[in-house]
């Protein structure tokens, strides 16, 4: 049974507790599964929007090879069964050789028939205020002609753009191996679920 820890906040936010992340991952992942059949019962038509490095994929360590993150790609695989388009908006940087890697693996690691790849532009500069810019204006251009169900990542960035604004911060100071559920008021009406990444 899921244990949620409430955060004072201006949107709906609750931390996972569990014995440890492997648990917290599960509770998230089963919670996400519920959310979505519950909206596909409400006959909701929209997208989801994934990240890719430490949510869809992680990189092992012992042999530099990138490997599938099971209880994500459970998800991801149960989009298109119920009938959601997939988006990944990843802070790759876009080059032709970049796209063409990433578009490869995914295809290679089952994790194709995605409606866009949003990378981000070599003009951005990778630092916490860009990367966040960047993936707050590319989920604003997918809600322009999506509805956006829910977004699943593992950086706080991939759910809220940053600076915070101060009544938000405590959020900011959560670790980012947390597994948390959001309700953020600002952020196209979805549910955003922050996984741990690496494990």
């Amino acid at each position: 049974m899921a244990h949620f820890e409430a955060h004072a906040t201006p949107f709906v936010c609750a931390t996972i507790v569990g014995k440890n992340a492997h648990e917290r991952m599960k509770l998230a992942t089963n919670w996400l599964q519920y959310w979505l059949k519950f909206q596909k019962r409400c006959k909701q038509v929209g997208t989801v929007i994934f990240d890719i490095d430490d949510t869809l994929i992680y990189l092992s360590q012992k042999n530099n090879t990138e490997i599938q993150i099971g209880a994500i790609c459970q998800i991801f695989h149960l989009c298109k069964k119920l009938g959601f388009s997939r988006h990944i908006v990843t802070a790759r940087p876009e080059s032709r050789a970049n796209r063409e890697y990433t578009e490869t693996m995914l295809t290679n690691k089952g994790l194709d028939n995605y409606e866009e790849l949003y990378m981000m532009p070599s003009s951005i500069k990778p630092t916490l205020a860009g990367v966040s810019t960047y993936k707050y204006n590319a989920r604003r251009e997918i809600s322009k002609t999506h509805r956006i169900i829910a977004n699943v990542g593992d950086m706080w960035h991939d759910h809220m753009r940053f600076p915070l604004c101060k009544t938000m911060r405590s959020i900011g100071n959560l670790s980012e191996t947390e597994c948390a559920i959001l309700f953020p008021s600002d952020e196209f009406g979805q549910v955003s679920l922050k996984v741990s990444g690496r494990m």
